[in-house]
């Protein structure tokens, strides 16, 4: 069955949750975290989340990703003991804004074109990313050693919205594995 033949919700769970994989592939979370089915707030724990949205030509997404302070120092590039703040909050938007670019790459080979907006922070204790009830959305739940992170997806697509029959871009270039180099 040709991807594109499901439903556009289902699609892009599947592609979201590849992009999860991969984003903890690439920072080596995959070996730390477990799913879990829920994780309530812990109103004395403190978290960041950020939010970026994805609109196209029938669809809008917004993501969420919230994480401990715990997680997020450990997990930062710098291996530092004692990440500062402001680098603190400046990894999560850009763990979520990397997030959100391997879906677009995704959505892209499929012909969908999405524009990512930019990542917004907040940060406080027990926060946890609320949906309305008639958007489609999934949650996903993960627990560690070194803390917690949620994320969550809210999809919204324009009633006939089906995703292009041919993959590829506009100009008919193919699109670019993560990473590569296009030179002249």
């Amino acid at each position: 069955m040709n991807p594109t033949d499901a439903v556009p919700c289902a699609v892009v769970i599947d592609l979201h949750a590849k992009a999860c994989a991969e984003l903890f592939a690439a920072y080596g979370l995959g070996a730390h975290v477990r799913r879990e089915e829920e994780r309530g707030a812990d109103p004395g724990r403190e978290t960041y989340a950020s939010i970026v949205s994805a609109t196209g030509e029938g669809i809008r997404l917004s993501s969420t990703m919230n994480l401990d302070a715990s997680l997020l120092a450990r997990t930062h590039p710098s291996g530092a003991a004692d990440v500062s703040l402001a680098d603190i909050e400046d990894w999560c938007r850009e763990l979520n804004n990397q997030l959100m670019g391997r879906l677009k790459n995704k959505l892209l080979r499929m012909g969908c074109e999405v524009a990512t907006g930019l990542p917004v922070l907040v940060r406080g204790a027990g926060i946890k990313a609320v949906v309305a009830r008639d958007i489609d959305h999934r949650q996903y739940f993960f627990t560690s050693e070194h803390g917690c992170m949620a994320f969550t997806l809210a999809m919204l697509f324009a009633p006939r919205f089906t995703f292009p029959a041919a993959a590829g871009t506009a100009d008919g270039e193919e699109v670019r594995l993560e990473g590569a180099l296009a030179l002249f």
